[in-house]
């Protein structure tokens, strides 16, 4: 075959395809996550933020923040509403007209990833059946694919050491 031309072996050739495998399957996998998320997460957070006296346009703003973004925020412990709170003049002035009790709890480091937890729970789920469907389609296949298979290429010489082929090389 055109590998063994090559000079590329049976471990190489595996290797050829499953790292590239592995790079799309995590961006298959991360990509579902995130569209799960894009679907659950605004509704979730504009629930959660609506327990505060915080204005209808800024709850609307961070339940529309980029879930990606709002993923790793949570992942990393960041709150993103202690840093739009701290850092941003617009942030300052609600916070300036919330009680203190309000903006403990909204800038504590729990309050963020359990809001979020709901949503990211459902998309693991989802991301789980996905990767369970998928083993249960490819052990189906693998029941039907027949027999292991060895290609032999016994017309091919095999690849000789550099010392053998200067050593050839001298003869002629």
């Amino acid at each position: 075959g055109c590998w063994s031309a090559l000079g590329v072996r049976g471990v190489r050739v595996s290797a050829v395809f499953v790292m590239p495998g592995m790079s799309l399957s995590m961006g298959v996998f991360f990509t579902i996550v995130i569209s799960s998320l894009s679907t659950g997460l605004p509704a979730t957070i504009t629930k959660g933020l609506s327990h505060f006296a915080l204005p209808p346009s800024f709850i609307q703003g961070m339940a529309h923040t980029p879930p990606l973004s709002l993923l790793f925020a949570a992942l990393l412990g960041y709150n993103p509403l202690k840093t739009v709170f701290s850092s941003t003049a617009a942030g300052q002035q609600i916070v300036s007209h919330l009680p203190a009790h309000q903006v403990a709890a909204l800038e504590s480091p729990q309050f963020f990833p359990q809001l979020i937890s709901h949503p990211f729970m459902d998309a693991l789920r989802v991301v789980f059946l996905f990767a369970a469907a998928m083993t249960l389609v490819s052990a189906i296949i693998s029941v039907f694919r027949g027999g292991r298979f060895i290609y032999q290429d016994d017309d091919l010489p095999e690849p000789q050491s550099k010392s053998e082929e200067a050593a050839a090389a001298g003869r002629q």
